[in-house]
This record gives C-alpha cells, sequence and structure tokens, in this order.
C-alpha cells in the first residue's frame, strides 16, 4: 500500500463569455513529484519564458503569487490559465513546472512567508506572460 495520498479540489473558473467551468485538480504528491508536462498554451507559454527561473525557490513562490486571485486571459479572450484556481491547485502547478520531486505544500501559502500579496504580478512575469499573448484579468485597472 502507497503512503501517498491524493486529494482532489474542485476549482470553478469563469470564462470570458460568462460561463462557469469547474475543473477538478488533483493536488497529491505523486503526480507533482513528476517531471511537468505542458498541458495548454498557458503551460507552454510559462515554461518558455520562466522556465530557467523557476530554479529560483523565490521566483517560483512569486509566479504561485500571480496566480491567486487573478485569471490569465489569452490576446483572443478565448481561454484562461493559470490563475482562478483554488490556492493548493496553483501550489501544485508551480511544484509541477519546477519538476524537482517537490508537491504543493512546498508553495502553498509561502508568498505569505516572504511578504508577497495574493495576487500580485511581478513586472517581470507580466511582461513576460505578454510576450506570449497572455494577460491578467483580475478586475482591477492597470497601475
Amino acid at each position: 500500500m502507497s503512503d501517498k495520498v491524493d486529494t482532489w479540489a474542485i476549482s470553478r473558473l469563469l470564462m470570458p463569455d460568462g460561463k462557469l467551468v469547474d475543473l477538478l485538480c488533483r493536488e497529491g504528491s505523486e503526480q507533482n513529484s513528476k517531471k511537468f508536462i505542458p498541458g495548454d498554451d498557458f503551460d507552454m507559454a510559462i515554461m518558455e519564458e520562466f522556465g530557467e527561473r523557476l530554479e529560483d525557490y523565490e521566483f517560483a513562490v512569486m509566479l504561485y503569487a500571480s496566480f491567486l486571485n487573478n485569471n490569465w486571459i489569452n490576446k483572443d479572450e478565448t481561454k484562461t490559465g493559470g490563475g482562478g484556481t483554488t490556492f493548493r491547485c496553483a501550489a501544485g502547478f508551480i511544484a509541477s513546472y519546477r519538476g524537482k520531486g517537490e508537491n504543493y505544500l512546498d508553495f502553498y501559502m509561502k508568498n505569505d512567508d516572504v511578504g508577497i500579496l495574493d495576487g500580485y504580478v511581478s513586472p517581470e512575469i507580466k511582461e513576460g506572460m505578454m510576450k506570449h499573448g497572455w494577460y491578467v484579468n483580475n478586475g482591477f485597472p492597470d497601475e
């Protein structure tokens, strides 16, 4: 019997067309400890733009924070990515992107430990994602 336990969370995303979509997110450590396999355009943009930067734990925590309370929308407003999910799922994505055997607990709420606010998107992350056609739609005007 394996000592790894998988938990599941339901995330509700608000799509650009106003429809709500429920996603099932696996938060177990076994899934997140495997090498990341890109699942969509958003994941590909993250890995292409920040793959090397994700080696830096503090940067990874900052990227985690950028997923919280935000929706990332592609330039055509037809897809969402990253944000709009549970804090645990977002932490699981970061662990998966890094591919170092970590799990969601290595990133969950760690932004609070280093003083990065939930939803903060650094200029580096914002500009990097915009190069790939992704922007944050969090309901607030650009600063």
